[in-house]
């Protein structure tokens, strides 16, 4: 996928694996990329999944992340889950629940100095 988009003029885009996100402000300029990037996924003998798309959205639930114009912050069912789960209870899960965490420390003020002691 990252050939696809190489050389676009603008970054529209977000690639994960096999997921790709589309963004722009400018709806005009988002059909016209869209477009180009359609294009491009044929001209490559790609096949995209039709009922996995979607199309037009405001915000999306993508990796654990809320996108929007707003910005991006973690997914609520998400920290919801984190305020239900249990304190670890031996070394193993301690690296489990860092790990888990450590995805959303961006949002976790002096996030290392907090994990650093577990």
């Amino acid at each position: 996928m990252q050939l696809v988009l190489s050389g676009l003029p603008r970054k529209l885009a977000l690639v994960y694996i096999d997921d790709l996100i589309i963004f722009l402000k400018d709806f005009d300029l988002h059909l016209e990329d869209l477009q180009t990037l359609l294009d491009r996924v044929q001209k490559c003998g790609l096949k995209l999944k039709v009922e996995k798309a979607q199309f037009i959205l405001s915000e999306i639930t993508y990796l654990g992340f809320l996108l929007s114009a707003d910005g991006i912050r973690p997914d609520p069912a998400k920290l919801e889950a984190f305020r239900n789960i249990e304190p670890p209870q031996d070394r193993a899960e301690v690296y489990s629940f860092l790990g888990l965490v450590g995805w959303y420390r961006q949002f976790i003020e002096r996030f290392s100095e907090i994990a650093f002691p577990l």
